[in-house]
């Protein structure tokens, strides 16, 4: 098996939702493809949330990954093999200071784990478990359903809701870090949520310092499975703050 080209393109979003935080209507995200010399092609795309990777990846890692030996690309049976894939886009970076990088390199590296899995023919949780020596005896995996973007109120409860007679168990939804407006809006979506189904809060950031302590507060009563992003990730002492101001686990 041997990548013979990789085709790349910015797709714009256009959805009339937001987060605390940003808007998706004028956003873009990237597809990629991996295409080989077997005929197999590996598809990867990015996550809504941030922006289209595209220039990254045509000046600087699409040509690292076509200019690498195609054997280094490969496992011992000849099978691609994605950690080296990414290594090998990540040819001459600096360490540390990631920025944009991590979802660009993600983009290759999670089409060639779509490549791997169709030349084992498994599916890619199976390729990945298998190459990494996990093993469950259940085989089963947590997912969680993610909705509840600000857009009006009563999609909120319909969104919960759909994700729910999709199988799901665990469903996340996007707060605001203003405590009427976020009770009201879990208030909704307790109304779909039947008591054995757990759900989780993403606040992208927007908790303001004066809040916090009686946001927390507030919040607790919910029992939710746990609260992501209260606070921007590198603000480590607002999130140890957080962490010693509720039993809620912080994401």
């Amino acid at each position: 098996m041997r990548i013979v080209g990789v085709r790349v393109r910015d797709v714009p979003v256009g959805a009339a939702m937001r987060n605390a935080a940003i808007g998706f209507d004028a956003m873009t995200a990237t597809a990629v493809v991996l295409a080989t010399d077997s005929g197999q092609v590996g598809y990867a795309f990015d996550s809504i949330g941030r922006y289209g990777k595209s220039a990254l990846l045509q000046a600087r890692f699409i040509p690292r990954l076509l200019n690498a030996a195609p054997a280094a690309l490969l496992d011992r049976e000849g099978v691609i093999d994605p950690p080296a894939v990414a290594r090998a886009a990540m040819a001459n970076e600096k360490p540390g200071g990631h920025g944009e990088r991590p979802g660009a390199i993600g983009l290759l590296e999670a089409a060639a784990w779509d490549l791997r899995a169709k030349a084992k023919g498994v599916p890619a949780w199976h390729a990945i478990a298998d190459y990494y020596g996990v093993r469950e005896a259940s085989g089963a995996i947590a997912v969680y359903a993610t909705c509840g973007h600000f857009r009006t109120d009563d999609v909120l409860t319909l969104e919960v809701a759909q994700a729910l007679e999709r199988g799901y168990r665990c469903v996340k939804i996007k707060l605001g870090g203003s405590i009427e407006a976020d009770l009201l809006r879990l208030e909704r979506a307790a109304a779909a949520l039947p008591a054995a189904a757990q759900w989780a809060v993403d606040v992208n950031c927007a908790l303001a310092p004066e809040r916090t302590a009686a946001w927390l507060d507030a919040l607790e009563p919910f029992k939710l499975a746990w609260i992501e992003e209260p606070v921007p990730p590198l603000d480590f002492e607002r999130l140890r703050a957080c962490a010693g101001l509720t039993g809620t686990p912080l994401a």
